[in-house]
């Protein structure tokens, strides 16, 4: 059964996570908008000396937002060699920057937050920051202001993206035979080639944001998550599946949430590439919100239990369709039924012995093994040449 759940697990991710033509797309719209912002018209035209991704496409664990499987979040830094103005300016400028009225390219798709400008598409939002590089400090360690505050913070997402692959490069990767629906564009890793604990990512991220539907409130940022993540995945054993990792990873938060509320002390995380950079600073802002995603994560840990007990499959797939949405959980049995067609008529179709349970083909054919470094191309790794 967990060899069965950790097949529809790893296809669940490969439907959540950006396709090859979405990857290209967004990076190509990522391109774009840097191109537009130092453009003739361009308020900030002449003060900019780099664009480069940050966030989820950076480690490559994006996935389709809020529940719904055709919306991704990209998140770009645009570096400035210095301020316009406060941070309230700053902000404005690069939203008049994008919208330049009526007639202009991105004109009625930009809104204005308190750190960056959304640009919104059908399918996906890209997040521009602006930031200034802190002089004297780590390599990309930056101001970016706020302008809810009004004041500048530190941080360093690059730094924190470079911690997050130094500590993947020593954990485990699945092996198993996934399908293939086109040949993947060079800088998009394919899921049997990420590491375990950046599956369960991506898979946790996905369960947050449908839980957070609807929810008035800050949800559990990506970035703390990540780092929960991170740090929860280099305690555990390093032979294990999906569903285990999922189910430790759940377990060692659950842990930390208790003894916060035990204690009551609120969850404070910094980015250990920058001290300055507090990942905790906007949530959890209370106990109340705290403590919801304890509750969550509580009856997180029961349907993950019953995924790995023996049971009928429907049932084990409606807990697949409440925990990382419909679509992407049909599309997944969907994959299993035509492999399990082509296993079939080769002879090569299996069963559990003792029970009736099916054994997913074409899955996990041996124990996890080491991870190995995928080269980093330009669109959500390393340095993006200034354009010009």
């Amino acid at each position: 059964m967990s060899q069965t759940v950790d097949f529809l697990l790893a296809q669940i991710v490969a439907k959540i996570q950006l396709t090859p033509t979405k990857w290209e797309t967004a990076s190509q719209r990522y391109e774009t908008i840097a191109e537009y912002l130092e453009s003739e018209g361009s308020l900030l035209s002449g003060l900019i000396q780099d664009n480069y991704p940050q966030g989820s496409v950076r480690i490559q664990s994006a996935t389709s937002s809020r529940g719904k499987d055709d919306q991704h979040d990209i998140d770009f830094i645009t570096e400035l060699k210095r301020f316009p103005g406060d941070p309230a300016a700053t902000i404005d400028l690069l939203f008049r920057s994008l919208d330049r009225g009526p007639g202009s390219r991105y004109h009625r798709m930009c809104e204005r937050r308190n750190r960056c400008v959304t640009v919104n598409y059908a399918d996906m939002h890209l997040d521009v920051t602006p930031a200034v590089l802190v002089p004297g400090g780590q390599y990309r360690t930056s101001r970016i202001p706020d302008a809810r505050l009004m004041r500048e913070i530190i941080a360093n997402p690059e730094g924190f993206a470079c911690w997050v692959e130094d500590q993947l490069k020593r954990m485990p990767t699945p092996m198993m035979e996934m399908a293939k629906a086109a040949e993947p564009v060079d800088d998009q890793q394919p899921v049997e080639q990420k590491a375990i604990p950046l599956l369960g990512l991506q898979l946790n991220k996905r369960w947050r944001s449908i839980n957070y539907e609807g929810r008035p409130g800050r949800r559990p940022p990506s970035v703390v998550l990540t780092k929960l993540t991170i740090d929860t995945a280099a305690k555990l054993p390093r032979q294990r599946g999906i569903l285990d990792e999922l189910t430790l990873q759940c377990a060692g938060m659950i842990d930390i949430f208790t003894k916060l509320e035990r204690a009551g002390q609120l969850l404070h995380v910094v980015n250990p590439a920058c001290a300055e950079d507090v990942l905790t600073d906007r949530w959890p802002s209370n106990q109340a919100a705290q403590l919801l995603f304890l509750n969550d994560l509580l009856a997180y840990a029961r349907d993950l239990a019953e995924l790995r007990a023996d049971g009928p499959i429907d049932r084990k797939k409606k807990i697949l369709e409440r925990l990382f949405g419909e679509t992407a959980t049909e599309r997944a049995f969907e994959e299993m039924a035509k492999r399990a067609r082509g296993d079939s008529a080769a002879g090569r179709f299996r069963h559990g012995v003792g029970n009736a349970a099916v054994i997913a083909p074409s899955i996990v054919t041996g124990a996890p093994v080491s991870s190995v470094a995928t080269p980093r191309h330009g669109f959500y790794g390393g340095r993006k040449r200034p354009i010009r």
